[in-house]
């Protein structure tokens, strides 16, 4: 009789070689991502022409050295790890990743652009990762939180987000861009990747400040805001570039 295949499964995970092997593959892996992925993703921005819209507010807290903390979709992650390093120089930044393996892939391309990392999700960590965040922003750093991350709903925001902000003082700032060629993968957020040598612009939105003392309705009612907002804002980068919006 053959054995079953869960079984055979656990036959080779037992071979000191094949232990080895993944041993070598994961450690190759991380390699890349903090690494040659982080360099390649500089090079993609460097070769993009960007024009920025509505960033005054954002200025002024980099010349004061204040924090912030940044809001944005999921699906345009990719640019702002470059994005960030190219407008607040110095500063650090924080920013949350699930505990899931996508996460710890994320962490390391978050660790070769030199940012802390806080793990943990909508779905699970949350408390401690928000914990996390508003300790780093105590110290002075910035904080970037995907409010749709990491298995959605798209354009929904959770409110981790909001909630980091009333435990913390710091204003939250909604930020969305639009590319003028792009590639958009089959996931369940449409993530989206620049084509190199292409226009983009970035646009801020009006910074939203979460009262320490807000209740559930008051907490609620920014959480709204916060999403409208960055839908307006996906609107209003396509518009400037004249591309179809979301």
């Amino acid at each position: 009789m053959k054995p079953r295949i869960s079984r055979i499964g656990r036959i080779i995970n037992k071979n000191p070689r094949n232990r080895y092997m993944s041993a070598i593959k994961e450690k190759i892996i991380h390699f890349l991502l903090r690494y040659c992925i982080p360099t390649s993703l500089l090079l993609l921005g460097r070769s993009i022409r960007f024009r920025w819209i509505n960033d005054q507010f954002t200025r002024e807290k980099a010349a004061r050295k204040e924090s912030c903390i940044y809001c944005f979709w999921h699906n345009r992650f990719l640019l702002m790890p470059y994005i960030y390093q190219r407008y607040r120089g110095g500063k650090n930044i924080c920013v949350m990743a699930s505990l899931s393996k996508d996460g710890e892939y994320i962490s390391d391309v978050l660790g070769g652009f030199g940012f802390e990392v806080a793990r943990g999700s909508s779905s699970r960590g949350g408390e401690g990762a928000i914990m996390d965040m508003a300790a780093m922003l105590e110290r002075g750093l910035d904080a970037a939180v995907t409010p749709d991350g990491p298995r959605g709903p798209v354009y929904r925001v959770q409110p981790g987000v909001i909630m980091l902000s009333q435990a913390s003082g710091i204003p939250i700032v909604p930020a969305s861009y639009d590319v003028t060629r792009k590639k958009r993968l089959k996931s369940w957020d449409r993530f989206i990747i620049p084509a190199p040598f292409s226009r983009a612009v970035l646009v801020y939105g009006d910074p939203i400040v979460v009262p320490n003392d807000a209740d559930e309705a008051k907490r609620e009612e920014l959480r709204v805001r916060l999403e409208n907002s960055l839908r307006d804002l996906n609107a209003k980068a396509a518009s400037l570039l004249g591309v179809e919006g979301d």
